[in-house]
């Protein structure tokens, strides 16, 4: 059967503006959106999933149902299903939405986790959808939304509220410095030459994470930021790292490593970038993850088609400057969609290197459940595309707390100090003003943002 898919010259509003229009008592709201870059084009909107699956560690479950399948059987039946062959000009013409949480990797890299009953992938399956084109200014529509058209203009009188909410680190800098001194120790040993150490904050749920999101995009667009309603929880994403996007034959992944917080004065900015570019410990770091993804795309990919198109290239964020690497390769033929998660997952950028050690270290070490941070969030359309994020910048909300995280890698050349700091660069994200980290003995002292 054919999919639907068709322009809505009527609707003249931007994706976030149509995000905040929509009602509150539609549920399951899934939201891709991008800042409109080069390299992220589209967003897509979509809610009252027809399938919803979910994976805890023991039991798949398809619209509540227990499935004598595996995960991935479960995932390439459904998607053989809903498959469509039919070629179209945009990436999404329904299909999968989801999260996949970073302790799937245990599983994954043959690793011991004590399951807890908390799902480890969630992924809602749509027919409708709406897909926005940055580029052309243009609305798609998938199917039948029965969406009217829209005015222009956000919810509750074109307002919106500012966030204010404290995060609240679970560790103080002593905790943190002995953390480091552990990874580090394992560096000097020769066990790993990477680990990206995170560690955890707390806060209140937001009252309405719609438009909390909506006001932290707003100041922080990133390229791959998405808002999920799953059953389980509400997730928050101002991530700036694409995982991988893949077209069915071509894969392509950005991995993210070296970070500056930039400055509203142009002079130190620039500064910051040059700094950012000659360091050599974020250099290596960037390299080893490099090297370490080139090896994970080979075992999907045709031999002699890996190949690094970028290295050290800069993107720019309105809080921190970055480096990355842009890495491309052809998949071998009978590639399905989880056997890309399976070759990848976890990313390496958020892991390690090698991978299994440094995971294996840093499950040891940080004793907290990470979630989604560091998992991944994407689609798996029905055309067969799939492009996922890596989870950083993110929050998640669940009945009664929101949760967070930040983290750096680190190698033989770091210092707890600086790696320290640079987590709560990265926390400014989500503040209109600065957050300052606090000293040994200060992890029940609230830093305000808002």
């Amino acid at each position: 059967m054919t999919k639907s898919v068709c322009l809505r010259p009527d609707l003249i509003s931007s994706p976030m503006e149509l995000f905040l229009s929509l009602p509150q008592n539609i549920k399951n709201l899934c939201f891709l959106t991008s800042d409109g870059s080069e390299s992220s084009r589209w967003s897509i909107l979509a809610w009252h999933p027809d399938h919803i699956l979910s994976y805890n560690g023991s039991q798949v479950f398809l619209d509540n149902e227990i499935q004598n399948q595996s995960l991935k059987q479960t995932i390439h039946t459904l998607h053989k299903k809903r498959k469509r062959d039919e070629k179209y000009d945009i990436p999404f013409i329904g299909g999968g939405i989801g999260a996949i949480d970073y302790e799937y990797g245990y599983e994954l890299l043959d690793l011991p986790y004590k399951h807890d009953g908390s799902s480890l992938v969630e992924y809602l399956f749509f027919d409708n959808a709406l897909v926005y084109d940055h580029q052309k200014n243009t609305w798609y529509e998938v199917g039948n939304c029965q969406l009217s058209p829209t005015p222009v203009g956000m919810r509750r009188g074109g307002s919106l509220q500012e966030v204010q909410t404290d995060l609240e680190p679970q560790w103080d800098k002593q905790s943190y410095v002995d953390h480091f001194q552990t990874i580090h120790e394992n560096i000097r040993l020769g066990e790993i030459y990477q680990a990206c150490l995170t560690f955890p904050f707390k806060t209140n749920p937001f009252e309405d994470p719609r438009e909390a999101f909506a006001q932290m995009y707003l100041q922080n667009p990133s390229p791959m930021a998405s808002y999920l309603e799953l059953p389980s929880r509400t997730i928050l994403s101002l991530s700036p790292e694409r995982f991988f996007h893949w077209d069915g034959n071509r894969m392509e992944t950005k991995p993210i490593k070296g970070t500056r917080k930039r400055s509203s004065n142009p002079v130190e900015d620039k500064n910051a970038q040059e700094e950012l570019l000659s360091d050599q410990k974020e250099q290596a770091e960037l390299s080893m993850i490099t090297d370490l993804l080139r090896n994970d795309l080979s075992k999907i990919s045709k031999s002699g088609s890996v190949q690094v198109l970028q290295h050290r290239s800069l993107q720019k964020l309105p809080k921190v400057w970055h480096t990355y690497s842009h890495i491309q390769s052809e998949t071998k033929e009978g590639i399905q969609p989880w056997d890309i998660i399976e070759a990848m997952f976890p990313g390496g950028s958020i892991s390690g290197c090698p991978k299994r050690r440094a995971v294996k270290l840093l499950a040891d070490v940080e004793d907290y459940r990470r979630g989604i941070y560091t998992g991944s969030i994407g689609y798996l359309s029905d055309d067969g595309k799939m492009d996922q994020s890596i989870v950083i910048r993110t929050m998640e909300q669940f009945h009664d707390t929101l949760q967070c995280s930040f983290g750096g890698g680190i190698v033989f050349d770091s210092t707890p100090e600086s790696e320290y700091e640079e987590c709560f660069a990265k926390s400014q994200t989500f503040s209109c003003s600065p957050v300052h980290p606090p000293q040994s003995g200060q992890a029940s002292q609230r830093t305000e943002i808002g």
